[in-house]
């Protein structure tokens, strides 16, 4: 027994348009998204290349520090380096969280809304995603520091996606609350 299709064809042998404008518009966001990650890829190869992202850096490091410093822990930041006790942190450009920040907001600019969401998302991204960053980094500071036999295992077994586990829960919930929880087609504002 043959499954019926979700979409029927129609007396010509092809899909109704709205099946077409669909697939059109997924195909559009893929495209879109890819050629951005691509581009946000590059400016972090850049910044590495070029040796740029030194201010960024420091101004994460500071963050964290004093992040930690309002936890009581008793950190010192010169420059991109944090440290507690004996143990330093360098923050570097890949640690910046610049990739999920360009993935974040590839995600929300491919994707089919009006203009006004996608200042909502974007502003939610680079808020989000460096909340998130700032957290993983004070976290392995505090291994670094507290466990050091781990750290080597957490930096690169742990924290390596911990970024992406959650950035894409983040991209999905911005998605859905532009969509009104899902129910809006792809196809409306394409």
């Amino acid at each position: 027994m043959r499954r019926r299709e979700a979409v029927s064809r129609n007396h010509t042998g092809r899909y109704p348009s709205a099946a077409r404008s669909t697939r059109g518009t997924v195909v559009k966001f893929a495209v879109v998204f890819t050629i951005l990650v691509a581009a946000g890829s590059a400016s972090e190869l850049f910044l590495l290349r070029s040796h740029r992202g030194g201010a960024y850096q420091a101004l994460i490091a500071d963050v964290v520090g004093g992040l930690l410093r309002a936890c009581e822990v008793p950190a010192v930041v010169s420059d991109t380096t944090i440290r507690i006790d004996s143990a330093s942190i360098e923050v570097a450009v890949e640690c910046t969280g610049i990739r999920a920040t360009a993935i974040f907001c590839a995600g929300v600019l491919a994707f089919p809304c009006a203009w006004r969401a996608r200042g909502a998302g974007i502003a939610t991204g680079l808020v989000g995603v460096g909340l998130l960053n700032v957290g993983r980094i004070a976290a392995l500071a505090l291994v670094a520091a507290y466990l050091e036999e781990w750290f080597d295992q957490v930096h690169a077994v742990l924290m390596q996606g911990f970024l992406i586990l959650f950035v894409a829960p983040l991209w999905i919930t911005w998605m859905l609350s532009t969509t009104r929880g899902g129910t809006r087609r792809w196809a409306d504002k394409a």
